[in-house]
């Protein structure tokens, strides 16, 4: 088919969905009247074209921009042919989200409440569901004997690094630098945290880094 027959072709379907939907509003328009508040159509200020097309009304008339953009044609939520465009600009757009679907369908047509379908349309996409996954439901595990026994402070500790950070051995010239770091110690039973510095990360500068937080640690 040219392009000239699927403009046709398209014209005519919109007419069709049109009068099936809306023939009470284009009857209103026909006579001149002006829709009713109730009327999910007020707020659009439709419009009808040479064509005999529902339209978007509004204050672009001397716009330069093509018609279907200063004026988009209106389709209602659910019907076939809004399914067809919105897939069209679902596929013209890779599958894109919402907001890129969605601007994509009004270059041209104004769906009522357009973005619940479009939104309604990508849910049940295939490929968009297969790439979107299951997403994991994860469960927290049981808190330890430990954390839930009462005890003196830091009884049951654990035990972190922080750092580094840059001492200094006196002040003035000449003074040299050395990293150091922050033994965190939380206990288990009150949440109370200690801090020690150490100067490096052997054992035996954790053991010298605070002899009764270690002590408690130990047993």
């Amino acid at each position: 088919m040219t392009p000239a027959q699927l403009e046709e072709a398209l014209q005519f379907w919109v007419r069709l969905t049109q009068r099936a939907f809306f023939s009470s509003e284009i009857k209103i328009i026909k006579k001149g009247g002006t829709l009713p508040r109730s009327s999910n159509l007020s707020k659009l200020t439709p419009i009808l074209d040479q064509a005999g097309l529902l339209r978007v009304g509004g204050r672009l008339n001397a716009s330069q921009q093509p018609v279907d953009v200063k004026h988009p044609i209106i389709l209602p939520r659910r019907s076939d042919l809004t399914t067809l465009v919105i897939e069209q600009s679902h596929q013209r757009t890779l599958h894109g989200g919402t907001q890129l679907t969605l601007a994509t369908v009004r270059q041209r047509f104004w769906i009522v409440g357009g973005r619940a379908p479009v939104r309604s349309f990508i849910h049940k996409c295939i490929p968009c569901l297969r790439q979107r996954g299951i997403p994991v439901d994860q469960k927290m595990g049981q808190l330890p004997k430990s954390r839930i026994t009462p005890s003196r402070p830091f009884l049951n500790s654990g035990v972190d690094y922080a750092g580094p950070y840059t001492l200094k051995t006196w002040k003035g010239r000449g003074a040299k630098t050395y990293k150091a770091y922050f033994v965190v110690f939380v206990c288990f039973s009150t949440s109370a945290v200690h801090l020690e510095l150490v100067t490096d990360y052997t054992t035996d500068g954790f053991i010298a880094a605070s002899p009764p937080v270690v002590e408690f640690v130990r047993r």
